[in-house]
C-alpha cells in the first residue's frame, strides 16, 4: 500500500511505501518484544532502586578509559536478571538466558485491523536562546493510528513456573527468587508506577521551562494521560497498565531514567554518561536530553494501554 504524505513531503516525495507488515497478513502490528521490553525496563528500575549497590560502581557499567570510555548495560542486566557462572576473559559477568526470570513471560505480537498513517515528526531542541524547531531534521513517519485496539495474549505458564520452582538445579535460582514478580497484576503495577512517575517528571520539567509555544499541546496531552491513569497507581492488583514503546519514546522512557537518581551514580560518572550519549561536547549543566521528538502539534509517540480481559 502507498501512503500519501500530508502537506510537504521530504524533497520531491509525496508518497511513501507502507512498511509495518509481518507474516504476510498485510496488517500493521506491534511486536510482543516491544511490550515485553517496556515491562523489562520497569522491572529493572524496580530491582535497581531496591538495591543500587551494583549499579553505583563505575566499573560495572563502563569499559575502557579516557577517549575510549564506553558505557554498557550488559553487567547490569546479568546481575539483576540472571548471570552465568564465572566471568568472561575481561572479568565481566554475563547474562545467562536460562537463568533470566523474565523469559517466563510470553507476549504475543498485536495485529491491528486498520492501516497505518503518515504523520510529520518534529524535533524540538533547546538552543542557547530558548526552545525551537529543528527544521532540518523534520521527517515523516509511519504510525499506528491513535485509539486502535488489538487482541493478543500475555502468558506466564503456571505449570512451567511450578516446575521451575520445584527444580533442584541452580539455573532456576533467579526464577525462584523473583517469582513474586512473575504475576501480571504485579508487573502492571510496576509499569504503571514507572510510567506515571516519568509523565509527572516530564510535566514538572516543562512547567519549569514555561510551556514554550513550540511544544504545542504536549503538556495538555500529558496532563490528560496523568489524570486518566493516576487511579491505577493506587491499585494493588491492576488489570491494566500504561507503557511507552517504539521510536521517539525518549531516553527517560527507554531506560526508566534510573541514572538520574542522585544516590546512584556519582557526579563524574553521570557527566561522563551524558557526554558518551551526546553527539557533541556540551557543558555538564546543559539539559539532558536537550531535545524531544513529537508529532506535529505536540503529540507524543508510543503510549499504549494494555488491558486484561
Amino acid at each position: 500500500r502507498i501512503i500519501e504524505v500530508p502537506q510537504d513531503g521530504p524533497g520531491d516525495q509525496s508518497q511513501l511505501k507502507e512498511q509495518l507488515f509481518t507474516n504476510g497478513l498485510q496488517r500493521p502490528y506491534l511486536p510482543g518484544s516491544s511490550i515485553k521490553g517496556a515491562m523489562r525496563t520497569a522491572v529493572l528500575n524496580t530491582l535497581l532502586l531496591e538495591d543500587p549497590t551494583f549499579a553505583s560502581k563505575r566499573k560495572n557499567i563502563t569499559i575502557g578509559k579516557g577517549d575510549r570510555l564506553k558505557f554498557k548495560d550488559g553487567q547490569l542486566i546479568a546481575h539483576y536478571f540472571g548471570q552465568k557462572s564465572g566471568t568472561n576473559r575481561y572479568g565481566e559477568i554475563q547474562l545467562d538466558a536460562n537463568r533470566d526470570f523474565m523469559r517466563m513471560i510470553r507476549v504475543q505480537d498485536l495485529h491491528f485491523s486498520r492501516s497505518t498513517e503518515c504523520r510529520k515528526l518534529e524535533i524540538i531542541n533547546n538552543y542557547r536562546n530558548g526552545w525551537g524547531l529543528k527544521r532540518e531534521e523534520t521527517s515523516f513517519v509511519e504510525c499506528i493510528p491513535q485509539g486502535l485496539q488489538a487482541a493478543g495474549s500475555i502468558q506466564i505458564p503456571a505449570q512451567l513456573l511450578q516446575l521451575m520452582n520445584s527444580a533442584k538445579f541452580d539455573k532456576t535460582d533467579q526464577i525462584k527468587r523473583h517469582q513474586n514478580l512473575l504475576d501480571l497484576p504485579t508487573l502492571f503495577r510496576l509499569c504503571n508506577n514507572l510510567s506515571l512517575k516519568l509523565i509527572i517528571d516530564e510535566l514538572d520539567y516543562w512547567d519549569r521551562e514555561g510551556n514554550p509555544e513550540v511544544i504545542g499541546d504536549y503538556m495538555e496531552i500529558l496532563e490528560g494521560l496523568e489524570q486518566q491513569y493516576q487511579p491505577l497507581k493506587d491499585q494493588e492488583r491492576p488489570t491494566s497498565c500504561i507503557l511507552r514503546v517504539g521510536a521517539g519514546s525518549g531516553w527517560d522512557f527507554m531506560t526508566g531514567a534510573w541514572p538520574r537518581k542522585a544516590d546512584i551514580l556519582d557526579d563524574d560518572t553521570w557527566d561522563d554518561l551524558k557526554q558518551a550519549i551526546r553527539r557533541r561536547n556540551y557543558p555538564s549543566q546543559v539539559d539532558f536530553p536537550k531535545s524531544r521528538k513529537l508529532l506535529q502539534g505536540g503529540v507524543p509517540l508510543g503510549f499504549v494501554e494494555i488491558q486484561l480481559t
